[in-house]
């Protein structure tokens, strides 16, 4: 199984963290450089985190309904090597 990388290019205050990208470039080293870019975008509490977990096997947390608040937020880059 592989190992994830990834990390968080813009939060959720809409800053840009430079410090990021350069630390998952470096954390990349020579993999595969082909990718896809891939985007979830849709209503709060529609199933994005699950379904970003399922595909990617990412650790995203999930909507608790009755907490009726925001979990994934910002722009994450990240890479699975596989």
């Amino acid at each position: 199984e592989g190992s994830q990388v990834s990390e968080q290019l813009i939060d959720e205050h809409k800053q840009f963290h430079k410090e990021a990208l350069d630390q998952l470039i470096t954390r990349m080293g020579d993999c595969n450089k082909d990718y896809f870019t891939v985007a979830i975008i849709g209503a709060q509490n529609t199933g994005k985190s699950t379904l970003l977990n399922h595909l990617f096997h990412t650790h995203f947390q999930v909507l608790k309904g009755e907490a009726g608040r925001r979990t994934t937020r910002g722009v994450i880059l990240g890479r699975d090597h596989l």
